[in-house]
C-alpha cells in the first residue's frame, strides 16, 4: 500500500460502552505499533495514536473491539481496508495496512488531531461559512468515492474528521460497499446499517443504494451544523425513523432565519425523500454551493416514495423495537455460519439456528436479487465437493426455511480439458450485469488438483445458463465494467496462468448474445489466448494482459474498476499494481493502439500454433512458429508475453535434440527473467523428458533459489518432485534422500510431501514402507494419491477391496491413469483374472508411452509399467498365476 504523504490525523465516534480491548500506553502491537494514548473508540473498534517503529512516524491503530470479534466485523475490517487501495483522496483518511497478531486485528491509518464534527457540533451551531467549507471539503470527498463506485452509506458527524489546519476527511469506509458485484443493496436480510439519525429513506427501508443516498445523510448533517438540531427530531429512534419516511424535512430557515434562500433551496433538494428529486451527484451539489445556487430540482413524478406500512414498516421495527418484532414479523434471516465437520447453519436475527444444510460451507452460498424487485435468495451449489451432477446443480433456497425453491442444471465445461478429470469445485458471484434490478449468477468452476478453469453465467430472467470463458489456470470473476463504450458490460477476470509462465492473467470478455438478449443468433465463448478452447471465441475475448508473477493481494476481487479514467488497477502481495486502460494497453509506446493490439493478437495466434505442434511431438515445427510468435510480441513491447515466448521457444529446442543451445537460451532468459525459478523448472522438465537426466536435476536445483519463493510461481513441491523422480531413474537415491532434507529446511511447510516423497525412495530401493500415516488427501498431487495405493498393494491386505479404490481413483486422475491402470492389471492378475489384467496392464503401457514425453513421473514409472505388462503377457501366455511376491 502506498505509504502517508502527511502525518495528520484519524478519530473516531464518542467513546462506546461495553467491554474493549484496552491496550496500556508503551504496550507494542505486532511488534511493530507501540501505543502513545487513546483517541477514541465507538461500537466496533478502539483508535490509539501509535509510533510505527519501523517507519519512525505516528499513526492512529485502530484495534477491533474484543467483544465484538466475529466474521462480520472482521469483513468489515478488511472491507475498510480494501477500498483505501481503490481509492485516495485529498479528503479521505488514508488506511495503511491491516494486520492480525496474537488475536488482535488492527488497520492502520494516518492520525487527525482535530477531532470530529460530532464533538465540534457539542458546541452547538456552526457559523454559516464554516459549515459550508466543511460541506464542500465532505463533496469533495463523495466526488472521490463514487467516482471509484463505492457508496459511502454512513455519512455522519462522527465520521467527518477536522485536521489542526481546518481540513476535511472522511473517515470510517467499513460500511461502504462497491456498486459491482454481490454486494450492491442493502437488502431485507442484511442489518439496518449506518446510523439511524443519518439514513436515507431509501436505506432505512432496505432498497437499492446510490451515491444519492450519502448525499440525504449529507444533507441531515448540514441541517445540523446549521441548526444545531436534526431536521426529524422523534422522541424516540422509531420516531425519528418515521420522520425520514413520511415527512419532507422542515426549510432550515425555520430554526435559522437569517439564511439566504439558496443555501435552503439546497438543503431542501439533498433532503428529498425521492432519490430523484435530489441532487444526481455529488459534484452537481458542490457545483451549486461553490456558485452559491441551488438549481431546479426535478419535476415531481407521480411514483412517490410511499408511505410507510407492511413489510417496510415491519424491516424499521426489526432494526429499532424489540427482538420479539424479528421474531413474528420481520424476514427472520441474518446470516450464516459454519459448523465444522457439518457444514453450515442458516442463524437467525435473534441468534437461534432457522436450518442447516450439512454439505455445503456458508462460501458455497452468495445472496440474490433474481428478479427486479423481489426478495433477494441464496444462491448454491449444495454439494460442491460431490459427483459432477451435483456440483453442476444450482439451488436457489428461502433464506428463512432453507426449503429449495428452484434447481438449475448448469453446462460441463470438462470435455474442453482432455485427459483431465472431471473433478471441479465451484464459486459463485452475483451482479446486476444488465442494470434492470436483477441479478445474473457467475459459478465459476476450478480443478482441484490442477490448472483447468471455466466460468458458467446464469440468466434468472429469461432461465439461460452458458459457459462464457474458459482458462488455463484459476481465473476468477472480479467485476464487470462497460468497457467498449455501448452501454453493455464485459466481464473482467483474473488469476495465476499455469500454461504462459505462472504469470499472472487478466481477461476482458464480452458477453456474445449480450446478457437476457434472446434475438441474437451468434454464439461465442472466450479462452486464454494459449490454447482454442472453443471455435468461437474470437469475438468474445475483448483482450487478455500478463501481469505480474507476484499473487494478487485479494484473491476473491484482484482488481477494481475506475470508471472515471477508464482504467483497471490489480493489487498484488508486494505493492505492484497493474494499471491497464479499458482497451487493455498499459504502458505508453510510439505504436498506436490498434497495431499494438493487432500484433498481439498474432503473436497470441502464433503461441497457440506453437503451443499445439509441441504438445503433438513436432517439435521441428513448432520453432518457427515460437519465432514468429516473438517477434510479434516484441514489437508490442509486452515483456511478460516475449519472455513466455522465448521459454516456449527454449523448449522446443530441447524437445527438438538441440539441447545445448536450449539450455543456453534458458539460462540466458533466467538471467533477466522476473519468473527466474519458473524458468529453471521448465529447463529441468524439458531436459527430464528428453532424457537428459543429469542436467535436469542441476535445474531443478537452480529453481529452488534465486526467485525461489514459496509464495509466488510454481508451487514448490513440483521441484522436489522432478528432482526425486530424475534422481531415483539415475539410480542415485542417497542423493535423492538428502536433496529432500535440504529441501525441508528451505519450505518446512512442504513437509507433507517430503515425507511421500522419503517413503517412494526406500520403495524404489526394494523396501516395503508403511502406507498408513502418508498425508494425502482427495486434492493432493495425482501421483501421490496413485503412489499410496501402490504402498497398500505391496503392504499386503484384500486384493479385491484395493482393486476397488483403484477403480475409483482413475475416474479422479488426471496425471497418474497409466500407473493406475497398470496397478490394475496387477491386481487383476492376483485375483486370477488373466484377460482382463492383461488389457489394463497393456493399456496402461500404450498411454504410458504417449505421456513419457510430457508428464514427468510417468517418465520415471515407464519402466515399472513396462515391465508389469510384460510378465502379464508371460504369465497369460503360460496359463498360470502370477507368484504372489512377483
Amino acid at each position: 500500500m502506498q505509504g502517508p504523504q502527511t502525518t495528520e490525523a484519524v478519530g473516531l465516534d464518542a467513546v462506546g460502552t461495553g467491554p474493549a480491548l484496552s491496550l496500556a500506553p508503551g504496550s507494542v502491537v505486532g511488534g511493530r505499533y507501540e501505543i502513545a494514548d487513546r483517541l477514541g473508540g465507538g461500537g466496533f473498534a478502539i483508535v490509539y495514536r501509535a509510533l510505527d517503529r519501523e517507519l519512525k512516524r505516528a499513526v492512529a491503530l485502530k484495534v477491533l473491539r474484543a467483544d465484538r470479534l466475529s466474521p462480520d466485523s472482521l469483513h468489515r475490517l478488511r472491507r475498510e481496508a480494501a477500498l483505501a487501495r481503490d481509492v485516495s483522496g485529498e479528503h479521505l483518511v488514508k488506511i495503511f495496512d491491516i494486520g492480525i497478531a496474537a488475536g488482535t486485528v488492527f488497520l492502520t491509518m494516518e492520525v487527525v488531531d482535530g477531532g470530529s464534527l460530532d464533538q465540534r457540533l457539542a458546541c452547538g451551531p456552526l457559523a454559516v461559512e464554516e459549515a459550508l467549507r466543511i460541506t464542500a471539503q465532505v463533496l469533495e470527498g463523495l466526488c472521490t468515492l463514487h467516482a471509484q463506485n463505492f457508496v459511502h452509506r454512513d455519512v455522519k458527524p462522527g465520521n467527518v474528521l477536522l485536521t489542526r489546519g481546518g481540513n476535511v476527511k472522511l473517515s470510517d469506509f467499513g460500511l461502504a460497499r462497491q456498486l459491482e458485484g454481490d454486494e450492491t443493496r442493502l437488502t431485507h436480510d442484511d442489518s439496518l446499517l449506518g446510523t439511524f439519525q443519518y439514513l436515507s429513506p431509501e436505506q432505512a427501508l432496505g432498497e437499492e443504494v446510490d451515491p444519492r443516498s450519502d448525499l440525504y445523510s449529507l444533507g441531515v448533517m448540514l441541517f445540523e451544523m446549521l441548526t444545531g438540531r436534526l431536521p426529524h427530531e422523534g422522541r424516540s429512534p422509531l420516531g425519528t425513523l418515521l420522520g425520514h419516511l413520511r415527512e419532507e424535512a422542515p426549510d432550515v430557515r425555520r430554526f435559522r432565519p437569517e439564511l439566504p434562500s439558496w443555501l435552503a433551496a439546497l438543503v431542501r433538494r439533498l433532503l428529498a425523500r425521492r432519490p430523484g428529486a435530489r441532487y444526481p451527484s455529488a459534484a452537481a451539489a458542490l457545483a451549486d454551493l461553490t456558485a452559491r445556487r441551488a438549481g431546479a430540482s426535478p419535476p415531481v413524478q407521480q411514483r412517490r416514495l410511499a408511505a410507510v406500512g407492511g413489510a417496510a414498516l415491519l424491516l424499521l421495527l426489526a432494526a429499532v423495537a424489540p427482538p420479539a418484532w424479528q421474531r413474528w414479523k420481520a424476514p427472520r434471516f441474518s446470516h450464516l455460519v459454519e459448523i465444522p465437520g457439518d457444514g453450515t447453519a442458516a442463524i437467525g436475527h435473534g441468534g437461534e439456528v432457522l436450518w442447516r444444510e450439512p454439505r455445503a460451507t456458508p462460501v458455497s452460498f452468495v445472496r440474490a436479487r433474481l428478479r427486479p424487485r423481489e426478495p433477494p435468495v441464496l444462491v448454491s451449489v449444495l454439494a460442491p465437493s460431490g459427483t459432477p451432477e451435483a456440483a453442476h446443480t444450482l439451488s436457489v433456497l428461502d433464506p428463512d426455511n432453507g426449503r429449495v425453491l428452484q434447481r438449475v442444471t448448469l453446462r460441463n465445461a470438462a470435455s474442453l480439458f482432455p485427459g483431465f478429470a472431471d473433478t471441479f469445485s465451484p464459486t459463485l458471484d452475483a451482479v446486476d450485469l444488465d442494470g434492470d434490478g436483477g441479478d445474473e449468477v457467475l459459478v465459476g468452476y476450478r480443478h482441484r488438483v490442477w490448472w483447468p478453469s471455466y466460468t458458467v453465467l446464469y440468466e434468472p430472467r429469461i432461465g439461460r445458463e452458458r459457459i462464457v470463458f474458459v482458462a488455463s489456470g484459476h481465473h476468477r470473476f472480479t467485476g464487470a465494467a462497460d468497457l467498449e463504450g455501448g452501454g453493455r458490460s464485459a466481464l473482467l477476470f483474473a488469476g495465476i496462468n499455469n500454461r504462459m509462465g505462472w504469470y499472472t492473467g487478466i481477461a476482458a470478455v464480452r458477453l456474445v448474445p449480450p446478457v437476457n438478449d434472446l434475438v441474437s443468433t451468434e454464439r461465442a465463448v472466450a479462452g486464454t489466448p494459449d490454447g482454442s478452447y472453443s471455435a468461437s471465441s474470437g469475438s468474445a475475448l475483448l483482450w487478455y494482459v500478463l501481469g505480474p508473477r507476484e499473487r494478487f493481494l485479494d484473491e476473491t476481487r484482484p482488481c477494481g474498476v475506475d470508471r472515471t479514467h477508464h482504467m483497471i488497477h490489480c493489487a498484488y502481495d508486494g505493492a505492484v499494481r497493474l494499471a491497464l486502460g479499458f482497451d487493455g494497453l498499459s504502458h505508453p509506446s510510439p505504436l498506436p493502439a490498434g497495431e499494438r493490439r493487432e500484433r498481439r493478437e498474432r503473436a497470441y495466434r502464433e503461441l497457440r500454433e506453437a503451443t499445439r505442434l509441441l504438445a503433438g511431438g513436432d517439435a521441428v515445427n513448432a520453432l518457427p512458429a515460437a519465432e514468429r510468435a516473438g517477434l510479434e510480441a516484441a514489437g508490442v513491447g509486452d515483456d511478460r508475453l516475449s519472455d513466455w515466448v522465448r521459454r516456449l521457444w527454449a523448449r522446443a529446442l530441447v524437445a527438438a535434440g538441440r539441447t545445448t543451445q536450449g539450455e543456453s537460451a534458458f539460462a540466458e532468459i533466467a538471467r533477466t527473467s522476473e519468473a527466474a525459478s519458473d524458468v529453471a523448472y521448465d529447463a529441468a522438465r524439458a531436459l527430464h523428458l528428453a532424457g537428459e537426466l543429469v542436467p535436469a536435476v542441476t535445474w531443478y536445483r537452480r529453481g529452488l533459489g534465486r526467485g525461489g519463493s514459496n509464495q509466488a510461481g510454481r508451487s514448490k513441491w513440483e521441484y522436489l518432485e522432478g528432482e526425486v523422480l530424475a534422481l531415483s531413474e539415475l539410480g542415485r537415491l542417497a542423493e535423492a534422500r538428502t536433496e529432500i532434507e535440504h529441501f525441508v529446511s528451505l519450505y518446512p511447510d512442504t513437509a507433507a510431501f517430503a515425507e511421500a516423497f522419503r517413503r517412494y525412495l526406500r520403495w524404489r530401493a526394494g523396501e516395503v514402507p508403511l502406507a498408513e500415516g502418508m498425508d494425502v488427501a482427495p486434492t493432493s498431487p495425482d501421483f501421490l494419491r496413485y503412489f499410496l495405493l501402490e504402498l497398500r498393494f505391496a503392504n499386503g491386505g484384500s486384493f479385491q477391496a484395493l482393486l476397488q479404490d483403484v477403480e475409483a481413483e482413475l475416474p479422479r486422475s488426471s496425471e497418474a491413469v497409466p500407473e493406475l491402470l497398470s496397478l490394475k492389471g496387477e491386481l487383476l492378475g492376483r485375483l486370477r483374472r488373466p484377460a482382463e489384467a492383461l488389457r489394463a496392464a497393456r493399456e496402461g503401457y500404450q498411454l504410458a508411452l504417449e505421456q513419457s514425453r510430457i508428464n514427468t513421473a510417468v517418465h520415471a514409472q515407464l519402466g515399472l509399467i513396462r515391465e508389469r505388462a510384460a510378465r502379464l503377457a508371460r504369465v497369460k501366455g503360460s496359463g498360470a498365476a502370477p507368484a504372489a511376491g512377483s
